[in-house]
Formats: structure tokens, C-alpha cells, sequence
């Protein structure tokens, strides 16, 4: 019984990967997974369970479930259609809160970004996204959860999920505090510029003025650092009111032009380093 518990474990970790990979089911349905069970428990040794990464499934809108089953004691995870960046927050934590990190606070040590993360620089949103965009199957023993001690919030079938893809992608992945190049916002005087002239809240980010009314310097950091192209902004002015702001400037990635627009409230920014938190996607291997 040992043997054959086993050769299943070795077969369905290592064969049906490879095979799932080069044969990328086209719609996803929880009554015809990759492997199924008619009811019998097969997992009562703890030893059953498979993952497998694919491409694109066309016809299906990204797609996020975990499916446990008590007959079988297994729990089923799906990720379906999601970008490289977005699928491995998921993985770390942030399920279902995929802005966890600012767009540029995603370090990536690729030799590739461009299969990452879709950016309008790579054209057509749709095609990238069936070149690029990637589905992830796993199916785990129930138990783990319950029984040893998980290392995040989602328990140990996430912490699985992980190490099987840093396997499989050939990627190392997660939260980092490292020293970074940013640009620090600051003010150049303790004159108040900034208290709001009337009340309620409006953001105007869309003409050549941009308009602040009763926001905070969260707003504003926010929004740089929305950005990929922008270092992180890290907001060092000590202000805690609310402020208002007309912000006379030609994009959001122009940075001189934003700086001469601060000018006029007596803040500035400087590049300068700091440490700060990011994610940290690193290719093995990978040489600069």
C-alpha cells in the first residue's frame, strides 16, 4: 500500500504538471477539474495532491475560488487568468486586495517585465493578456490546514501554493524591506498653503489643473505612486490636516513639471533613499 501511495504522489506532483502546462484546459468548470473523485476518499494518508501552472483559458473571466471537499479531504484552489504580478500577491496574502503594494513598490529582478505585468507601452491590452496571463490548479490534503501551524493568515495550503510555484515558475517572491531611490515629498517652509478654502471632498486628476479639495497628502502620494515609471513617493511633510491643492502640470509622470507646481505651496521633492517596503519578484539566476 506504501509503494502505491507513493507512485501516486510522484506521478500526480511531478507528471501532471508538466502535462497541465502544454495542455491548458479552455474552460473552467469545479464538476471537471483536472482530476476528480467520485466520492470515495482517497486522502486519508495525507500523501494526494497535485498543482499544476498553464497558460490563458479563453472564455473565462479571471476566476479565484478554493473549493475544500469533506468527502474526499481535499481542498481545491484555483487562480484563473491572472497576470504574473497580480497572481503571486495573491499567493502571499493579499487575495482579493491586489493593490496591497503600488504599482511601483513591485520590484522585479526579470530578465522580462514585459511578461509580468501588462503596461499600455506593450499595445493591445486583450493580446497581451492571452500571450501572458497565466491559471494555477492545486489540490491539497484538507487536513494541512488543521494540523501543522501556518506561517500566513490563509494557513498552510497557501504556503504550499507558494513553494510549489517559486518551484515551478523558478522564481523567489514575497515581502521585502529594502533601501530604494525615492522621491520624498517634503515642505520648504512652515507657512500653511494648504488649508482648505471650503468643504467636501473632490479630486479633479483628469484636466491640466489637477484639483485637490479637502484630501490629505495620501491622496496625492497614492496617485505618483500609481505609476511605474515614478520612484516611490514617500511623504515626509508631518502634515495631518486636509488640504487643497491646483496642480498646474502636463502628466503625472512628470516629475519637474510636478515640482514647479509644489513650488507654489512651499513643498518640493527630493530623490533620496529610503527604506521602505516592497515585493519582491526575482527570477532565479537573474543577472542585471
Amino acid at each position: 500500500m506504501k509503494i502505491i501511495y507513493f507512485s501516486l504522489f510522484f506521478c500526480l506532483h511531478f507528471i501532471v504538471p508538466v502535462i497541465a502546462q502544454v495542455s491548458p484546459v479552455a474552460v473552467i468548470n469545479n464538476k471537471r477539474p483536472l482530476l476528480n473523485f467520485k466520492g470515495e476518499n482517497l486522502n486519508s494518508h495525507l500523501f494526494f495532491r497535485y498543482s499544476s501552472i498553464s497558460g490563458y483559458r479563453d472564455g473565462v473571466r479571471q476566476y479565484l475560488k478554493g473549493i475544500p471537499d469533506s468527502i474526499s479531504k481535499t481542498h481545491r484552489f484555483l487562480m484563473i487568468n491572472f497576470s504574473k504580478v497580480d497572481f503571486l500577491l495573491g499567493l502571499y496574502g493579499h487575495l482579493g486586495n491586489f493593490n496591497a503594494y503600488s504599482p511601483n513598490h513591485i520590484k522585479l529582478k526579470v530578465k522580462d517585465p514585459a511578461i509580468y505585468r501588462w503596461s499600455p507601452v506593450y499595445g493591445n491590452k486583450e493580446d497581451w493578456e492571452r500571450k501572458n496571463l497565466i491559471s494555477y490548479e492545486a489540490l491539497l490534503p484538507i487536513e494541512w490546514k488543521m494540523i501543522w501551524p501556518a506561517k500566513s493568515k490563509s494557513g498552510l495550503i497557501i504556503d504550499v501554493c507558494r513553494l510549489d510555484v517559486a518551484n515551478q515558475l523558478k522564481l523567489k517572491f514575497g515581502p521585502i524591506t529594502s533601501k530604494e531611490k525615492c522621491l520624498v515629498l517634503y515642505r520648504t517652509s512652515s507657512i500653511d498653503k494648504l488649508k482648505p478654502k471650503g468643504a467636501g471632498l473632490a479630486i479633479d486628476k483628469t484636466e491640466n489643473i489637477k484639483q485637490f479639495r479637502n484630501a490629505h497628502f495620501k491622496d496625492l502620494t497614492k496617485l505618483l505612486n500609481s505609476f511605474v515609471e515614478n520612484l516611490p513617493v514617500v511623504d515626509e511633510t508631518g502634515y495631518k490636516g486636509i488640504i487643497d491643492l491646483d496642480l498646474v502640470i502636463s502628466s503625472w509622470t512628470d516629475i519637474n513639471s510636478i515640482k514647479k507646481a509644489l513650488q507654489a505651496y512651499d513643498l518640493d521633492l527630493k530623490e533620496e533613499e529610503r527604506e521602505i517596503k516592497m515585493f519582491l519578484i526575482e527570477e532565479r539566476n537573474f543577472v542585471k
